[in-house]
């Protein structure tokens, strides 16, 4: 059966629920991708630093010897 939506088109019975479902996914694997990503992100940033905190040591104590 169709039912009539808020904006006056049809709609077969349960397409409600289904696209309520296939939101609530696409948000999560969004959710998900974020975090992924900033996780990454901060590991990079940590991989740069330590880099360049390791060449700056290694520079100084060249200059020592």
């Amino acid at each position: 059966m169709l039912r009539l939506m808020s904006d006056n088109s049809l709609a077969p019975d349960g397409y409600r629920l289904v696209l309520e479902e296939l939101k609530t996914s696409a948000r999560g694997a969004r959710l998900r991708t974020q975090r992924r990503v900033n996780t990454d992100l901060l590991e990079l940033y940590w991989n740069i630093g330590n880099a360049l905190s390791l060449a700056k040591h290694k520079a100084a104590g060249h200059r020592r010897a």
